[in-house]
């Protein structure tokens, strides 16, 4: 479980968005990345719902890559 709050803009999250892989996505996780992007601002905080959610649409890849390098939890170890 997420404790307290991490805000973040939306237009982060989108800058890190790899154009290939968002294209290569299916409906329904293109559906929830736009509503992600809807919010303005989300927790992005390790644990939370948003943020695993997010992990789900991209498990892997370039924009997998750039999300943990923009919102790495400094005090964690990297994930191999």
């Amino acid at each position: 479980m997420a404790y307290g709050w991490n805000p973040c803009y939306t237009s982060e999250i989108l800058a890190c968005v790899d154009p290939t892989e968002y294209a290569a996505l299916v409906d329904t996780a293109k559906d929830g990345l736009r509503i992600i992007l809807a919010c303005g601002v989300v927790n992005m905080t390790p644990g939370s719902i948003l943020r695993t959610q997010l992990f789900q649409i991209f498990p892997s890849g370039v924009t997998y890559n750039a999300l943990m390098a923009k919102f790495a939890d400094p005090g964690l170890p990297p994930t191999p």
